[in-house]
Protein backbone atom coordinates (compact mmCIF):
# COMPACT_ATOMS: atom_id res chain seq x y z
CA UNK A 1 0.00 0.00 0.00
CA UNK A 2 1.01 3.62 -0.36
CA UNK A 3 2.09 5.69 2.63
CA UNK A 4 -0.88 8.03 2.15
CA UNK A 5 -3.28 5.07 2.51
CA UNK A 6 -2.18 4.28 6.08
CA UNK A 7 -4.61 4.77 8.93
CA UNK A 8 -3.64 6.99 11.85
CA UNK A 9 -1.86 5.21 14.74
CA UNK A 10 -0.82 2.31 12.49
CA UNK A 11 2.79 1.39 11.80
CA UNK A 12 4.46 0.06 8.67
CA UNK A 13 7.84 -0.65 7.12
CA UNK A 14 8.89 1.18 3.97
CA UNK A 15 9.18 -1.32 1.11
CA UNK A 16 9.72 0.96 -1.88
CA UNK A 17 10.47 4.54 -2.88
CA UNK A 18 9.44 5.63 -6.37
CA UNK A 19 10.04 8.83 -8.29
CA UNK A 20 12.95 10.72 -9.71
CA UNK A 21 16.50 10.31 -8.45
CA UNK A 22 16.23 13.79 -6.90
CA UNK A 23 13.07 12.80 -5.01
CA UNK A 24 14.67 9.59 -3.77
CA UNK A 25 17.77 11.49 -2.55
CA UNK A 26 15.62 14.04 -0.74
CA UNK A 27 13.46 11.41 0.94
CA UNK A 28 16.37 9.22 2.03
CA UNK A 29 18.26 12.25 3.37
CA UNK A 30 15.51 12.79 5.99
CA UNK A 31 15.69 9.16 7.12
CA UNK A 32 12.97 7.53 5.04
CA UNK A 33 14.76 4.48 3.70
CA UNK A 34 13.63 1.00 2.72
CA UNK A 35 13.13 -0.99 5.92
CA UNK A 36 12.45 2.06 8.10
CA UNK A 37 9.47 1.82 10.42
CA UNK A 38 6.97 4.68 10.28
CA UNK A 39 3.96 5.40 12.49
CA UNK A 40 1.17 7.49 10.99
CA UNK A 41 0.21 10.31 13.34
CA UNK A 42 -2.12 12.34 11.12
CA UNK A 43 -3.72 11.51 7.78
CA UNK A 44 -6.90 13.49 7.22
CA UNK A 45 -6.96 13.45 3.39
CA UNK A 46 -6.86 17.25 2.94
CA UNK A 47 -3.62 18.23 4.66
CA UNK A 48 -0.04 16.99 4.65
CA UNK A 49 0.50 13.66 6.39
CA UNK A 50 2.37 13.59 9.68
CA UNK A 51 4.40 10.57 10.75
CA UNK A 52 6.90 9.46 13.35
CA UNK A 53 10.09 7.95 11.95
CA UNK A 54 13.55 7.45 13.51
CA UNK A 55 12.64 9.38 16.69
CA UNK A 56 11.43 12.37 14.65
CA UNK A 57 8.03 13.73 13.72
CA UNK A 58 7.96 14.44 9.99
CA UNK A 59 5.33 16.18 7.84
CA UNK A 60 5.09 15.39 4.13
CA UNK A 61 2.86 16.53 1.31
CA UNK A 62 0.44 13.95 -0.01
CA UNK A 63 1.99 13.90 -3.50
CA UNK A 64 5.32 12.74 -2.07
CA UNK A 65 3.62 10.21 0.21
CA UNK A 66 1.97 8.62 -2.83
CA UNK A 67 5.46 7.65 -4.09
CA UNK A 68 6.34 5.62 -0.99
CA UNK A 69 5.22 2.00 -0.64
CA UNK A 70 4.77 0.46 2.82
CA UNK A 71 3.75 -2.84 4.40
CA UNK A 72 1.72 -2.58 7.58
CA UNK A 73 3.25 -4.32 10.60
CA UNK A 74 0.74 -3.64 13.39
CA UNK A 75 -2.49 -1.80 14.02
CA UNK A 76 -3.17 1.14 16.33
CA UNK A 77 -2.50 0.87 20.02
Amino acid sequence: MKLIEMQERNSANITGIHGTAEFQRRITSVGLTIGSEVEMIQNDKHNPIMMYVRNTTLAMNRRDGANIEVEEIRNGR
